[in-house]
């Protein structure tokens, strides 16, 4: 899949921002995931 066909699948978890953010950067940062 490509980046965009991955997000163009509605979040389950991660916020759209953080979801791209994680394709811009390679890495996502989540707060209080554990």
């Amino acid at each position: 899949m490509t980046p965009e066909q991955v997000l163009a699948i509605k979040p389950k978890v991660l916020t759209q921002a953080q979801r791209e953010s994680y394709f811009n950067d390679g890495f996502v940062l989540v707060e209080r995931a554990i």
